[in-house]
């Protein structure tokens, strides 16, 4: 089952001194990681989550995160079609990272 995370939930999530943290996989294209992006988020494009599955980790939770949050679904749920478990998707993706933290650039 994928979980919606709130970015304000997500940002206490990075901001806590969990040691559990997530592994942030931002599934946005390259031109738009240099227009805004998380720091910490490990990218990987949607169209090359197939042929990366090896990169992302299966004993930590994983939150996917696009521009706001449509293709970052779709690759939650190919995630867990692929044998993910605990999956996130952040409401509202990027967009709404950059309302909780003003240090991520809105575009």
């Amino acid at each position: 089952m994928i979980k919606d995370i709130s970015a304000r939930d997500l940002k206490e999530w990075i901001d806590s001194e969990n040691k559990d943290l997530p592994f942030i996989l931002d599934v946005r294209n390259d031109d738009e990681l240099e227009k805004s992006k998380l720091k910490g988020a490990y990218h990987i494009p949607m169209s090359d989550i197939i042929d990366r599955l090896d990169e992302i980790p299966k004993d930590r939770p994983v939150v996917c995160m696009c521009h706001h949050g449509m293709r970052s679904a779709r690759v939650a749920h190919t995630l867990l079609n692929k044998g993910f478990h605990d999956i996130y998707n952040v409401e509202g993706g990027i967009h709404a990272m950059s309302i909780v933290d003003d240090s991520i650039p809105k575009y």
